[in-house]
């Protein structure tokens, strides 16, 4: 249940945070799946760590975002603090705040993860429809 709180209330955050950086940018919401993704791209770089984010983002269409991250800053929180019970990576959660607050249908398929001995965390994200939440 600890978890699931958790998780939970990264999603709303991470939504709050994106409905901000929207209005600070003075931008709407997106007409287009190739907006959205340049908005969630925007996001990844704005909500990195202070060092910055010093991961790819690699566009494979105009619809898809691969995010490949080496130094993933999630994993190296939970090695810091040697707590194993994480059962679910909470930037998941986070990118699902932003696609609610952006309004659009999106899929968010972890690939690899640090946390089960890969090289890197690395998504793909496809935005499928905007407005879809609306």
């Amino acid at each position: 249940m600890a978890n699931v709180c958790y998780l939970e209330g990264e999603r709303l955050r991470s939504a709050e945070a994106r409905r901000d950086l929207l209005r600070e940018r003075g931008l709407t919401a997106p007409r287009t799946a190739e907006e959205a993704i340049d908005l969630i791209a925007l996001a990844v770089e704005v909500f990195a760590p202070d060092e910055g984010f010093r991961g790819r983002l690699i566009q494979h269409s105009g619809s898809e975002l691969r995010i490949v991250n080496r130094e993933c800053p999630t994993y190296s929180l939970v090695e810091a603090q040697n707590w194993h019970g994480v059962t679910a990576c909470a930037s998941w959660h986070r990118r699902r705040g932003w696609f609610d607050a952006l309004g659009v249908a999106a899929s968010d398929s972890v690939l690899f993860e640090r946390k089960w001995g890969d090289p890197a965390c690395v998504c793909l994200l496809r935005v499928e429809a905007v407005g879809a939440l609306r």
